[in-house]
Formats: structure tokens, sequence, C-alpha cells
């Protein structure tokens, strides 16, 4: 007499196929997550460019009047880094800052503008710009 045979469990095709799509998805989670870094590093860069630029503003906006005068464009970049915080310390991201100061009105207002400037990783250009109005409160 001939035995019949037990149908339970997964046959070679079926483990396959699933090992297939398993591995489809992880490699598709790995790509999200590659991108995801990239995003993240920019978005920093960007918070941090931002910051700088504040700074920078505050600065200028802190100054006597008489102390502001117009640079005729934008002045020379002055650059900054940022630096990751371990052994090394190592900079992650340098950046260019530079403003410009003109006279909105000789005697009462100056426009006062801010840039910082840098380059992503792959080559890609940023920049990130603020700008504010100074106006002669002091009456010099």
């Amino acid at each position: 007499m001939r035995r019949k045979r037990s149908s339970s469990g997964f046959t070679l095709v079926e483990i396959m196929m699933a090992l297939s799509l398993l591995g489809i998805g992880l490699l598709s989670l790995a790509a999200m997550q590659i991108t995801a870094m990239k995003y993240g590093a920019r978005g920093r860069h960007l918070t941090k460019a931002a910051a700088i630029a504040e700074v920078q503003l505050e600065t200028l906006m802190r100054q006597r009047w008489t102390n502001l005068a117009t640079t005729g464009g934008w002045t020379a970049a002055v650059t900054t880094n940022e630096t990751i915080q371990a052994g090394t310390n190592q900079t992650e991201q340098a950046y260019s800052v530079s403003w410009r100061i003109a006279d909105v009105d000789a005697t009462r207002t100056r426009s006062v503008d801010v840039r910082v400037q840098w380059a992503e990783q792959g080559g890609v250009n940023r920049q990130f710009a603020v700008s504010s109005m100074r106006f002669n409160h002091e009456g010099l």
C-alpha cells in the first residue's frame, strides 16, 4: 500500500518567493534611509546657515549709526566652520558669510542684508539670506 504524504509545510518555490519579496522590501528601506540621511543633512545645514545669518544681522543691527557704514556692495566673505563634536573635531561644513549695507535715506534709514553660502556634498551650492532696515533712532 501506498502511504499518503502529508501536505503541511512550505515548498522550496514558496520559500524562495517569500525571501525575494523580503529582499526587495529591505533594499527599498535601505534606499529610503540613505535619502532621509541626505535630506536630514541638508536641513541641518540650512538651519545652521539661518542661525549664522541671524547672529551676524543682530551684530550689525546693534552697532551705532556712525559705525554702520555703507559697504558699496557685498563684503568679502568670512568663513565659519561647523565642526563635528567628536574625538577628531573634524569640519562638517564650511559657511561663507557676507553682508551689504546700503543707504535708503542717507540720514535716516539703511538696509542691512546678510548672506550665507555653502556647498552641499555633491557640489550643489546653496545660500540663505536675511534682510532688515536700520533706522537712525539715535539721531546722529
